[in-house]
């Protein structure tokens, strides 16, 4: 009895099937999803090369309508194979090149459902742990504790944010992870941070000054912001950097313009303002020493040079090496009718930089601590009048 006839004898559901799987099995659906597949990848080829790899992966190759596709071709194949059993022995090459067919389908919706595409960087002889997943998005989050450092219970959430920058309307929520709630509102895949300031009416704010970087043609090559705040008083500018000072006062400005002379191997000269006066006090040969200011008690002490200046766990601050990379001195200042001093301090690369700034306190003394070893530099002082001077510096050497 022939298949048509064996059919026949068969129910109604049962025909119904196996027209369905011969149509699965069929020549005319392979061809179909290949040339659709071909049409495809044809397509991705041409979006690659206009936006990018990660762009095709993620809205071609990792897409679920991609993979449905390869599901149905590989349903196709297997269908195909099953349809022509028993094989017998002419068929093994047949069968062997779709199953390996197959074996690649298979891989490829294993590493969609559970690939991690990842980079690993090691010289010879390095064991690593840990490997950077470029396309994963990693935020931590914690609470302060009462003394303002981060708690133990940290929050951790990885997401994938796609190739290209989200609309206003595009949002994710993140689960709750120790009672911190996280919604990512817009994500920008090439983000640049744009500064704009503004004048303070009060005048209470900081000077700020806007520079560009010209080439030899004339040409804006980069275009960036200093303030006299900490946080944006240096910029990097080649092998120089950019400094803007800030004073609240004109006392600085003559050792802005014509610092004193140092030797190389000198620790620096300390310049001193008090009641209106100004006194230039060599530190290498004054270390621990009580220098009086005036006949009414007014008196500094250099207590410690510190050649290469950072701040410890404990809070204090200590010299990291030898090499004069970041000096500061500790000063004591002794006011009349008080028996403990003023705690002071002075950088050779922040010179307007003291404990008055960071806690509000007003010293009556004020300091300008030069360095030969201060590295190039173009440096800006802007005075208590809104007048601007500049200088251009190397190892201690200014031309204003």
């Amino acid at each position: 009895m022939s298949n048509a006839e064996t059919l026949k004898t068969q129910p109604a559901l049962h025909r119904i099937g196996y027209v369905i799987f011969q149509w699965i099995a069929s020549l005319q659906l392979a061809i179909v999803l290949m040339v659709l597949l071909g049409c495809v990848l044809a397509e991705a080829t041409f979006l690659e090369k206009s936006k990018g790899m990660e762009y095709v992966q993620w809205y071609v190759y990792q897409s679920s309508w991609f993979i449905a596709l390869l599901g149905v071709l590989a349903l196709n194949i297997l269908a195909a194979t099953l349809i022509r059993y028993p094989w017998g022995f002419s068929r093994i090459g047949f069968l062997l090149t779709h199953i390996g067919i197959l074996m690649i389908l298979a891989g490829a919706l294993r590493t969609f459902l559970y690939g991690v595409e990842g980079a690993i960087a090691f010289t010879e002889g390095e064991t690593v742990r840990q490997y950077i997943v470029p396309k994963e998005g990693k935020i931590v989050a914690a609470r302060q504790n009462q003394s303002g450092n981060r708690g133990n219970m940290a929050s951790v959430w990885t997401f994938i944010p796609g190739p290209i920058g989200w609309t206003e309307n595009d949002t994710l929520d993140l689960k709750t992870e120790n009672g911190i709630w996280l919604k990512i509102l817009r994500y920008y895949p090439f983000a640049q941070l744009e500064k704009k300031w503004l004048p303070d009416e009060s005048k209470a704010g900081k000077a700020a000054v806007e520079f560009a970087v010209l080439s030899s043609d004339g040409r804006i090559m980069d275009r960036d912001w200093l303030s006299a705040d900490m946080t944006d008083a240096i910029r990097k500018l080649g092998p120089s950097d950019l400094f803007l000072f800030q004073t609240d006062g004109d006392y600085f400005v003559e050792d802005f313009n014509n610092p004193p002379e140092m030797k190389s191997d000198s620790d620096g000269v300390l310049s001193v303002y008090y009641n209106g006066q100004k006194r230039q006090v060599p530190v290498k040969e004054n270390i621990g020493k009580k220098i009086a200011l005036g006949d009414d008690g007014l008196a500094l002490e250099i207590v410690d040079y510190l050649p290469n200046a950072k701040s410890s766990e404990s809070g204090k601050s200590i010299s990291d090496s030898d090499q004069p990379e970041n000096p500061m001195l500790n000063i004591n200042v002794y006011t009349p009718g008080k028996d403990e001093p003023l705690r002071q301090i002075a950088f050779a690369r922040f010179p307007t930089f003291n404990f008055d700034v960071m806690r509000g306190t007003t010293c009556p003394v004020k300091f300008w601590y030069h360095h030969p070893s201060v590295p190039s530099s173009i440096e800006f002082l802007n005075t208590s009048d809104g007048k601007l001077y500049c200088r251009i510096g190397s190892k201690g050497k200014y031309i204003s």
